[in-house]
């Protein structure tokens, strides 16, 4: 895969090209898959700022679809940019409100690992523990 080669800018074209197909046949589980790929790619360049709305924009379509697993992935990506952000708070809540979603989905794998994530931040130093426990 280009973007695991290191190569954004033909990763980039590619997902752009998804995005536009699936556009053109009205695929809107495919639009926000497209959308979270963009998302992470962004986050991955350090575009933070288009990150972000990307991402709300597949978090917004997953939500009107009722895809509550996919929900669970994009608020996850989300609350990695939120921690490279220092936003810790903001990360938190995203990790909880995927974790629920997982909950409610009885999926155990995806859960421990998003209370991992959350035991992680709230073990991490920087955090008073105030702002993290939940």
């Amino acid at each position: 895969m280009a973007e695991d080669r290191g190569d954004f800018e033909h990763a980039r074209h590619l997902y752009d090209q998804s995005l536009n197909i699936r556009k053109t046949v009205g695929d809107l589980s495919g639009i926000a898959s497209s959308l979270h790929h963009l998302g992470q790619l962004y986050h991955r360049q350090g575009d933070n700022e288009l990150a972000e709305a990307t991402l709300w924009e597949s978090l917004l379509i997953r939500k009107k679809l009722g895809d509550r697993h996919n929900c669970a992935g994009v608020l996850e990506s989300i609350g990695e940019l939120k921690l490279t952000q220092n936003q810790r708070s903001a990360a938190k809540t995203a990790f909880l409100e995927a974790l629920e979603r997982l909950k409610a989905l009885g999926l155990s794998a995806e859960i421990a690992r998003m209370t991992d994530k959350l035991t992680l931040l709230a073990e991490s130093k920087a955090v008073p523990d105030s702002d993290i426990e939940s």
